[in-house]
């Protein structure tokens, strides 16, 4: 997702992008943007990373099928904690946390239509991924220190330049 989100904001013209680079940064070779290599786990490459911005746009995870629930808790709910405290260090304006739908609190009734008012699934689920990234939207809508932070929640997404895509993406592509 980042990468073709990367691509969309620099065809605005309006926007000098920094982009935090785990791994690799394969699909933003030739791109115009200022690259800083680091992690979300590591506060000092987060400093580096935020300084002089005004908006944090996060969607660093780990997939759904192949971690465990320890990768869930340090990459989303740790991840988000170091994200908040760098950006409360540098002053950053705003923070848009692109998560899952899966972290809201389903409530079995199918017919309700999920909002921002939705509760989140703490502790309400057994799914790992589900619970861990509840807790930390949870933690992004609560902090208190003058930065402004909403929560996007996405359903499935499959699309151009997936590295890895998920059973349900699979089960979404067989129809195609």
């Amino acid at each position: 997702i980042g990468c073709n989100l990367v691509k969309f904001l620099l065809k605005k013209n309006k926007y000098d992008l920094t982009v935090l680079i785990h791994k690799n940064d394969h699909n933003l070779i030739g791109l115009d943007v200022k690259k800083v290599k680091g992690s979300v786990l590591d506060k000092d490459s987060l400093d580096n990373f935020t300084n002089d911005i005004d908006i944090l746009i996060h969607l660093a995870s780990v997939q759904s099928t192949i971690a465990t629930e320890k990768d869930f808790e340090n990459v989303i709910f740790r991840g988000a904690s170091n994200i908040i405290e760098s950006c409360q260090n540098k002053k950053v304006k705003k923070i848009i946390n692109i998560t899952t739908i899966r972290s809201l609190l389903d409530e079995g009734d199918h017919s309700k239509i999920l909002t921002e008012n939705s509760p989140l699934a703490i502790n309400e689920k057994d799914i790992p991924f589900d619970k861990w990234s509840a807790k930390a939207d949870q933690l992004f809508l609560k902090q208190k220190n003058n930065i402004n932070s909403i929560c996007l929640h996405l359903g499935t997404v499959i699309g151009p330049e997936d590295s890895i895509i998920s059973p349900m993406g699979n089960f979404f592509i067989s129809y195609l």
